[in-house]
């Protein structure tokens, strides 16, 4: 397989337990895979107790957000680093939605871990929808692959057309979902 230019993000946790996400990110960016985000390359602060990868005082965070989110939109596919220290295959409140948003935009989606765990803070409107698309995701272990299975798999992936299932009614109610969302944040 001919190994195309891909473009994507890293969905997930931000830890200062668990840098795992920003080990993947490296590895990727090393195979020739354009990483958007997370922006940095480590956490540097903090936005209302939220760890976050660039200087809070210099950027906005709603800004940042936005730009991820058209990265998605606008990338060959997403892919979730869906672990926390304590919970494989966790998956929480904001990667839950940017998945959800990736589904409206029929990106393919790629997991670390399965099964998901979806945090019990993920809104039921989020939750069905996941759940009911899960089977669509590729599940790879990066960390258990030679560069060489990660790019065809990551290729593959990427030529893919999922065959998501989603009601006009439910992507009608992403963005407004992620807005509900940012909202609370900032009242943190």
């Amino acid at each position: 397989m001919k190994n195309i230019e891909v473009r994507t993000q890293l969905g997930g946790k931000f830890s200062r337990e668990d840098d795992g996400i920003f080990v993947l990110k490296k590895q990727l960016k090393s195979l020739g895979v354009a990483v958007t985000f997370p922006e940095g390359d480590n956490i540097i602060g903090d936005h209302n107790g939220i760890p976050v990868t660039f200087n809070p005082n210099e950027k906005d965070f709603y800004q940042v957000e936005l730009e991820y989110l058209a990265s998605i939109r606008d990338s060959s596919l997403h892919i979730v680093y869906n672990n926390k220290p304590d919970v494989s295959g966790y998956i929480g409140e904001s990667a839950s939605l940017e998945m959800l948003y990736a589904i409206a935009h029929n990106k393919p989606i790629i997991i670390m871990y399965s099964p998901i765990v979806l945090s019990n803070t993920v809104w039921d409107e989020v939750r069905e929808p996941i759940s009911r698309n899960q089977n669509e995701f590729f599940q790879i272990r990066f960390d258990l692959l030679t560069p060489e299975e990660v790019l065809s798999i990551i290729d593959r992936a990427a030529q893919s057309t999922p065959k998501y299932k989603l009601t006009s009614e439910e992507s009608e109610k992403v963005f407004p979902l992620i807005l509900k969302l940012m909202r609370q944040y900032r009242n943190r």
